[in-house]
């Protein structure tokens, strides 16, 4: 692989990957481990603050890590999970988080590349929906992580299924793994705090992916009703 420079990354040379509502997900072919997550400039100002349409949330553009709030929480999801696997090689069910850098949009977070067998981007369970490919390893999978997720107190902060994505690479057994979405959002740590709300929580992002998945396979015109009543 080539040596990646941690010094100034320019986004013109690599390719947008993804997107959501407040990030950009970018991808070089030359660093086929890594992708780069930054904060989109229409989501924040000049100064790196985050931009507040609501009045009720307006003292928010004014906190001090603005609109880097969101990878404050992802890291620290990340570091209380890897800290219980000191010294063990784990794959862990959230992508690993490799450091940051500075870029021509802001500063970027540097993220584990989750492939697929091909060494293509790892598809969303959103995007294998649509494409009418959704079965039962998919939803056995997903299910398996939140499994994990209760058993290693994962916290997690949204819940959509662009969030998680299939991952079948040749150095492991196929899964699910949530590549978005990870963090304390609560500004007094409940869930980070109590394994009994946090379970609570899992178990109703887990019932909505649910819901999810027979709402886009309806639109994508396939039946799940039989795999998504069975039990989890």
């Amino acid at each position: 692989m080539t040596q990646f420079v941690l010094d100034f990354v320019d986004l013109e040379q690599w390719r947008l990957a993804g997107h959501g509502a407040s990030r950009n997900l970018f991808e070089n072919r030359m660093y086929p481990d890594i992708l780069i997550k930054t904060v989109k400039p229409s989501a924040q100002t000049a100064g790196g603050n985050r931009k507040v349409k609501s009045r009720i949330y307006f003292f928010k553009k004014w906190r001090r890590f603005g609109a880097y709030m969101v990878f404050r929480r992802e890291l620290e999801e990340y570091l209380n999970l890897a800290r219980k696997f000191g010294g063990e090689r784990k794959k862990l069910p959230i992508a690993k988080i490799f450091g940051f850098v500075q870029t021509s949009q802001g500063l970027g977070m540097i993220v584990e590349r989750v492939a697929s067998r091909d060494g293509s981007l790892a598809p969303t369970l959103r995007r294998i929906i649509q494409e009418r490919r959704f079965e039962q390893k998919h939803l056995d999978a997903l299910n398996e992580f939140f499994r994990e997720a209760t058993r290693f107190h994962i916290v997690l902060m949204d819940c959509n299924l662009g969030n998680f994505v299939w991952s079948d690479a040749q150095d492991g057994d196929p899964r699910v793994i949530c590549v978005d979405g990870t963090g304390e959002k609560s500004p007094v740590g409940l869930y980070a705090t109590s394994n009994l709300l946090n379970r609570i929580k899992l178990r109703r992002y887990q019932a909505r992916l649910h819901g999810q998945i027979r709402k886009q396979a309806e639109t994508a015109g396939i039946n799940v009703s039989s795999l998504i009543g069975m039990s989890t």
